[in-house]
C-alpha cells in the first residue's frame, strides 16, 4: 500500500478542506483530518445554551481536528441503518459513481472542534469513505458538525435540488522537509499560486479540488487530490449523492 505523509497532508488542506486521510502499512497509524485553524462559524449548540436563535448565535472556532485507525470500519457499503447504529447519522452510501468511482473503504472518526482557547465546543463521529476508479481516489466525508461547512472563499458550483454546491481548487506545492523558500516561492505563497507543504521525500506540484454541501443536517464534502476530475465531475457525483438521500 502506498503511503501518504500525515503531516504534508494535514498541511496541504489546512486552508479549506475538512478532512485529510492518510494510509499506512502500520494499523496502530491514525487517519488524521484537519480543518482550517481559525473560522467564524454558526453554532446551534450555544444557540441552544444561549436562549437566542441559531442564526444570530456566531462562534468563533480556533480549530477543527479528528482522528480515526487507518483499518477500515467498512470493507464494503454499509447500509443507513448500520451508519446510524454506529454514528447516529441518518445517511445512504452510493456504492458507484456514474464515472467509475467505486466504494472501496469506510471510516469512523472522532472529531472535536475547538474555541480559540483551545476549549472543546462540540465533540461529534464523523464518515469518511474511499472511492477509486484503480487509478486515483476520491475522499467523500460526511459530519454533523454544527458549526457547518467551512471553507475560505469557496467558488459556487450552482444549486442542486435546492442546495448550494460549494467548489474550491488549488496548488499544492509539497517539498522536502529541509527545503527552503527561494524568493519566487515566497512571492507564490504571498499571491495564492502555490500553497506550501513540507514533508514530501520530492517536489511535486499536485491540484487539490474539493466540492462541499449541506443537507438534512449533515456536512458533505468530496475531496480529489492530484486527479484529472474537472469541478463538472465533482459535480455530477455531488448530485448524485444528494438525490441519494431523498
Amino acid at each position: 500500500m502506498k503511503k501518504v505523509n500525515i503531516d504534508t497532508l494535514a498541511d496541504a488542506l489546512s486552508r479549506i478542506p475538512d478532512n485529510l486521510i492518510a494510509e499506512a502499512e502500520n494499523t496502530a497509524v491514525f487517519r488524521k483530518h484537519i480543518k482550517i485553524s481559525r473560522i467564524i462559524a454558526v453554532s446551534a449548540a450555544a444557540a441552544m445554551i444561549l436562549g437566542i436563535t441559531a442564526a444570530a448565535a456566531v462562534v468563533i472556532l480556533g480549530g477543527r481536528e479528528g482522528h480515526s485507525y487507518n483499518i477500515p470500519t467498512y470493507t464494503a457499503v454499509p447500509a443507513s441503518s448500520v451508519l446510524e447504529n454506529d454514528t447516529g447519522m441518518d445517511v445512504e452510501i452510493i456504492p458507484s459513481f456514474s464515472n467509475g468511482f467505486t466504494f472501496k473503504a469506510g471510516y469512523i472518526s472522532d472529531n472535536t472542534d475547538s474555541d480559540l482557547d483551545g476549549n472543546i465546543v462540540e465533540e461529534y463521529k464523523g464518515l469518511s469513505f474511499d472511492y477509486t476508479d484503480g487509478e486515483y481516489t476520491v475522499y467523500l466525508a460526511i459530519d454533523p458538525s454544527a458549526a457547518g461547512i467551512q471553507l475560505k472563499d469557496p467558488e459556487s458550483a450552482g444549486t442542486f435540488d435546492g442546495i448550494d454546491l460549494m467548489y474550491y481548487s488549488y496548488q499544492n506545492k509539497l517539498v522536502p522537509p529541509d527545503y527552503k523558500m527561494s524568493d519566487q516561492d515566497k512571492l507564490d505563497e504571498a499571491s495564492g499560486k502555490y500553497v506550501f507543504s513540507y514533508g514530501n521525500p520530492e517536489i511535486e506540484i499536485r491540484t487539490v479540488q474539493g466540492l462541499a454541501w449541506e443537507q438534512d443536517g449533515l456536512n458533505f464534502e468530496l475531496l480529489a487530490i492530484g486527479t484529472d476530475l474537472t469541478k463538472d465531475s465533482l459535480t455530477e457525483m455531488a448530485r448524485e449523492l444528494i438525490s441519494l438521500q431523498d
